[in-house]
């Protein structure tokens, strides 16, 4: 719930085959929750990260990343997302850069 999750080097398939209305990777934001940080209350979350997967739905899917209902503090890179309609999905202050580019091994940047 405060964020800083990272999801990396993940295959991930044949998600969400009963419906069309989400990704392989799905979100939703629509509560706040105050975390305790540095000592400190804050409602605002760390990034979450999702970077050097292989994500493919192949089942018609709308997209493969779906930030949906509020998501933000997401940050997808990176990520290989063959088969999708439509790539991804952003609501609100998402960021999402290099969609189509194959992953990378950390130790060849």
């Amino acid at each position: 719930m405060g964020g800083g999750n990272l999801l990396e080097g993940n295959l991930v398939f044949n998600m969400v085959r009963e419906t069309q209305d989400h990704g392989t990777f799905n979100s939703w934001d629509r509560q706040p929750f105050v975390v305790e940080r540095g000592g400190q209350s804050t409602y605002v979350p760390l990034l979450n990260e999702l970077r050097g997967n292989f994500l493919i739905n192949d089942f018609n899917p709308q997209e493969a990343i779906d930030n949906d209902d509020g998501s933000c503090y997401y940050e997808s890179h990176h990520n290989f997302l063959p088969f999708s309609t439509g790539g991804l999905k952003n609501d609100f202050g998402v960021r999402l850069t290099h969609p189509l580019a194959p992953p990378t091994h950390p130790s060849s940047s």
